[in-house]
């Protein structure tokens, strides 16, 4: 029997390797807000998504810091815990 998936000429989407891809700080995105943060070799990364982009991306604590002050404030008031 044949193949019809193989054989009708169907191209894949190339895919990218991560080290090629252009991160959407690297794009000029603009960023909506951070959803979640990871720690990778003592550094501190945020997922951060995008206006405008569907994927979000991880971002360095650094860059974060420097480039969206605003939107690292916002992150860290919304998980701080008062006890009184």
């Amino acid at each position: 029997m044949k193949n019809d998936k193989a054989e009708d000429g169907a191209t894949e989407r190339p895919v990218k390797e991560k080290a090629d891809r252009r991160r959407g700080y690297e794009r000029n995105l603009e960023p909506d807000r951070i959803v979640g943060a990871t720690e990778k070799d003592g550094e501190i990364l945020f997922l951060m998504r995008w206006k405008e982009c569907e994927e979000p991306d991880l971002v360095p604590e650094k860059i974060a810091n420097v480039r969206w002050p605003q939107i690292v404030i916002q992150f860290y008031k919304e998980r701080i815990l008062w006890y009184y």
